[in-house]
């Protein structure tokens, strides 16, 4: 997966943990423990922002926690959308296109 490239439009093919869109890393490598908590760990873009930012946690977030994922939701919500697929390609070949 590490030569998956996405190019976020709509959010309904990037998966909001665990693929890079948002900043330069995946969401859960920034906020292991948000997403160690987080009970719905596969979850795309386009759900979260579907829930109004309401996902599960196992545990009830500590004010610091709590802090922490408003201010990852601010991000999320003021991100530019379109109503346009995502396009997933393959950065390392010129075609963008995975081959074997």
């Amino acid at each position: 997966m590490s030569g998956r490239q996405i190019q976020i439009k709509n959010g309904k093919n990037t998966l909001f943990w665990e693929n890079i869109w948002l900043k330069d890393k995946p969401l859960c490598v920034l906020h292991p423990t948000l997403y160690e908590w987080c009970d719905d760990k596969i979850i795309t873009v386009f759900c979260v922002l579907d829930r109004n930012g309401h996902l599960n946690f196992s545990r009830w977030l500590p004010p610091i926690l709590f802090e922490t994922w408003m201010d990852v939701l601010e991000e999320v919500f003021s991100f530019q959308f379109f109503n346009m697929d995502d396009i997933v390609s393959w950065k390392w070949s010129s075609k963008k296109v995975f081959t074997t």
